[in-house]
């Protein structure tokens, strides 16, 4: 109910994580942990790590095309994964 009645979409939702979720009512940190987790596991993206490097991307691939995705226009509504990461010059975690 929280979701709905904070309009977090499924093109919001990339930006939902354990920092945003006690603006949104949600305290105990239990739930905060695994509400994180299964948002991460539904969009396919990875846990950010403590240590990771400043010169690397804030998120893998993946979350950073979902935070392209999440605003609204026709250029977001058109993009594909494979667009994205040749227009961002990342490289492709496929051949990783």
């Amino acid at each position: 109910a929280c979701f709905t009645k904070n309009y977090i979409s499924g093109r919001k939702l990339i930006h939902v994580n354990c920092s945003t979720l006690p603006q949104i009512g949600i305290t105990d940190f239990q739930h905060i942990m695994m509400i994180s987790k299964m948002i991460r596991e539904l969009l396919g993206i990875t846990e950010p790590q403590w240590n990771r490097s400043i010169s690397l991307t804030h998120r893998d691939n993946m979350g950073l095309f979902l935070e392209q995705k999440s605003y609204t226009g026709g250029f977001s509504d058109s993009l594909t994964y494979s667009q994205f990461i040749k227009q961002a010059r990342l490289q492709s975690q496929d051949s990783v």
